[in-house]
C-alpha cells in the first residue's frame, strides 16, 4: 500500500483529475476473459469507460463502432502483433495510441510491437498505479493532438475565407470602378494616372501596387523617404501615397521637403500610417499632406480619397 501511494504521487494531480471522465473510452483486447475483466474493473474504478474484446474479430468490430482514445493490447504471440498491424494500417485507427501488455523479458515482441507502431508497453503483472499513469499520459497526448488538428483545421478555414474575400472584393470593385472611370480626370488619349507609392515594406508595397494597377493606375515605387523625394522630382506623379514610418527620412519630413519645392509642391500627398493615434491626422496635415489614411488599407476607402484629391488637384 505504501508503494502504491508513492507511485500515485508520481502522477500529477491535474492529470489524475483531467482524465477521470466517461468521455475517454478505452478498448482492452485480452484473450483471457478473467484478466480482461480484472483490468476493466481497475480502469472503471478510475472513471474510464471500458470495452473488452476477447477475440480479434470482436476488437475490429468494436473499433468500427466508436473511436477509442487508448487501446490496451495483450501481447501473447504473432497473432497479437497481427491485430496491432491491422490497427496501425487503418486510416481511422492508426493515430490511436496502443499500449502493449507483456512480460518485461519478452524483448522480441516488445521490439516488434514498437516497430509496428505501438506507443509503449506495460509489464505484466500490471501495477494499478503504473497502469493509470501511462493511460493518463497517452490520453493527454491524444487530447493535445486532437486540439492541434482542430486548430489547424480552423486556421485553414480562416485562410481560405480570407483568400475568397480578397478575390470577391477585387472582382467586385473592378466592376464598380472600371479603368475608364479612374482615368476620367485626364484628357482623352493621355497616359494613365501616375501614383508614387513610398513604402518600405515589400509585401505591402507589392500588394497595394497590384491592386492599384488593376484599377488603371500606373504605380511607381520608392522604398524610403529620400528616394520618394527624388522620384517625385524625376517622375512628376499625379499623386503620392506616403508611408509615415520610413527609413532615412520619415514620411512627414519627406512631405515637408516636397511641399517646400516649387516643382513638387502641387502634387497631392496622402499619408499612410499604421499608428492610428490621436493627433496623427493633424500632424500629417500640418506637414503638408492633403489627406490621411490608416493601415490596414481598405481599398474602397483609399480609392475614394485618391479620387477626391485628384479632383481637387485638377480643379486647382
Amino acid at each position: 500500500a505504501e508503494k502504491d501511494a508513492g507511485l500515485r504521487r508520481l502522477i500529477p494531480q491535474e492529470v489524475r483529475r483531467s482524465f477521470i471522465a466517461e468521455d475517454h473510452p478505452i478498448l482492452v483486447i485480452d484473450s483471457h476473459e478473467s484478466s480482461g475483466a480484472l483490468l476493466s474493473r481497475q480502469l472503471e474504478r478510475q472513471g474510464y469507460r471500458v470495452t473488452i474484446a476477447i477475440t480479434h474479430p470482436q476488437a475490429l468490430q468494436a473499433l468500427a463502432t466508436i473511436p477509442y482514445q487508448v487501446i490496451l493490447l495483450d501481447i501473447l504471440d504473432n497473432t497479437s502483433l497481427q491485430i496491432l498491424e491491422q490497427i496501425k494500417s487503418h486510416e481511422e485507427w492508426q493515430h490511436t495510441p496502443v499500449l502493449m501488455m507483456t512480460a518485461a523479458d519478452d524483448i522480441e515482441n516488445i521490439v516488434q510491437g514498437i516497430a509496428i507502431g505501438a506507443a509503449d508497453f506495460i509489464s505484466k503483472p500490471l501495477h494499478p498505479a503504473i497502469l493509470h499513469a501511462k493511460v493518463a499520459v497517452y490520453l493527454e497526448r491524444e487530447q493535445l493532438r486532437n486540439q492541434r488538428e482542430a486548430l489547424q483545421l480552423e486556421l485553414d478555414q480562416i485562410k481560405r475565407s480570407q483568400q475568397a474575400a480578397e478575390m470577391i472584393q477585387t472582382q467586385y470593385f473592378q466592376q464598380l470602378q472600371p479603368h475608364h472611370e479612374v482615368e476620367k480626370f485626364l484628357p482623352l488619349g493621355t497616359s494613365p494616372l501616375k501614383v508614387l507609392l513610398v513604402e518600405d515594406n515589400e509585401l505591402n508595397c507589392d500588394m497595394l501596387s497590384r491592386r492599384l494597377q488593376r484599377h488603371g493606375y500606373e504605380v511607381i515605387v520608392a522604398h524610403d523617404g529620400a528616394e520618394g523625394v527624388s522620384k517625385a522630382l524625376s517622375e512628376q506623379p499625379h499623386i503620392i501615397l506616403m508611408d509615415i514610418s520610413l527609413p532615412i527620412i520619415d514620411g512627414w519630413e519627406a512631405t515637408q521637403k516636397l511641399k517646400a519645392n516649387p516643382e513638387t509642391c502641387c502634387i497631392p500627398v496622402i499619408a499612410l500610417t499604421a499608428h492610428a493615434m490621436t493627433g496623427d491626422r493633424e500632424k500629417s496635415l500640418a506637414a503638408g499632406c492633403d489627406d490621411y489614411d490608416t493601415k490596414p488599407i481598405e481599398l474602397p476607402r483609399l480609392l475614394s480619397k485618391l479620387e477626391r484629391c485628384l479632383k481637387r488637384s485638377s480643379a486647382d
